[in-house]
């Protein structure tokens, strides 16, 4: 029975050697179609996806029509300067005027109550806080959706999908 234990150990040994290539060899096919889905999924994800779900907006403002014709410019050089623009959102988001808190009735209550207003109390002095009016514009058409501004405290970054006034908009800033 001695004689029988190495032959079998042996033939143990040549198994677990053929698993562990076998093994491998699965690994890396399984590797190879995880990266590949991965690619797919990265491919036919939505270029830009509204990262932060917080409204931006304080509150609404007027827009005088020589600041929404000044928007207007502004998104028509931002849209001709960049062609390669994802198809969604629809909207563009683009500051039309500086906003003076004194404008804003009961703008403390309003900015308290916001859900994007950090930057507002870090740049509070005398009384003074900078507030963007931003208009939406439609993609298409290439007019002012709703003739009406949003109050901004806080800005999102130039570039990118924030809610503002709660649609979906990429954000342009100034469009300079």
């Amino acid at each position: 029975m001695s004689t029988l234990c190495p032959s079998n150990s042996s033939r143990n040994i040549g198994r677990r050697r053929h698993n562990q290539v076998a093994n491998q060899e699965s690994l890396k096919i399984l590797l190879h179609l995880a990266f590949s889905a991965l690619l797919i999924a990265g491919c036919t994800a939505p270029e830009r996806p509204l990262k932060d779900q917080h409204d931006f907006a304080v509150t609404t403002c007027e827009v005088r029509s020589n600041d929404i014709q000044l928007a207007l410019e502004r998104v028509r050089r931002y849209v001709n300067r960049h062609t390669n623009l994802p198809a969604s959102p629809q909207y563009l988001g683009v500051e039309a005027d500086v906003v003076f808190p004194s404008e804003v009735q009961d703008v403390w209550i309003k900015l308290r109550a916001s859900q994007n207003t950090t930057s507002a109390y870090a740049q509070w002095r005398n009384d003074y806080v900078n507030l963007r009016c931003v208009v939406i514009v439609d993609r298409a058409s290439l007019r002012v959706f709703k003739n009406q501004g949003y109050v901004l405290a806080d800005v999102p970054p130039r570039g990118s999908v924030a809610k503002i006034g709660g649609y979906a908009v990429l954000y342009i800033g100034t469009a300079r």
